[in-house]
């Protein structure tokens, strides 16, 4: 997984290298230009799946590096895009169908949404939105 980090906070960014399955880091790189991240990235010839944020960057350098190589959503972006993604449905489909729901069903439709927005919390605070 390659993913950046703030150096100095909207002025300097760094990358990491992260090996998906155990979470440790393989190296860092003081730099997220697509050049240099390229030539970072070809040190490690061995990289088949690549799990990256939506970064174009990322995409071209890894595209530069290994073409072969299978880009993939890491966990926090593609989980992340799932809930805001069921939150939207969930909202439209609310909002089409309250009118004609009974009570009862406006309730459970209203709880059912709730529960999102809890396992949205929990998400946000636990340790897989820092992966």
């Amino acid at each position: 997984c390659i993913d950046d980090f703030a150096l100095k906070k909207r002025y300097r960014y760094a990358s990491a290298l992260v090996d998906f399955e155990t979470g440790e880091i393989i190296d860092l790189l003081e730099s997220r230009e697509t050049k240099e991240v390229s030539i970072w990235l070809k040190q490690f010839p061995q990289l088949e799946i690549i799990a990256r944020d939506g970064s174009r960057s990322y995409a071209n350098a890894i595209k530069d590096a290994h073409p072969q190589s299978l880009q993939v959503s890491d966990r926090f972006h593609l989980i992340s895009r799932l809930i805001e993604i069921g939150k939207k449905f969930f909202i439209e489909i609310y909002l089409a169908e309250s009118l004609s729901l009974s009570r009862k069903k406006r309730r459970k439709l209203s709880s059912v949404f709730s529960s999102m927005l809890l396992v949205e919390k929990r998400f946000y605070m636990s340790d897989n939105y820092h992966k």
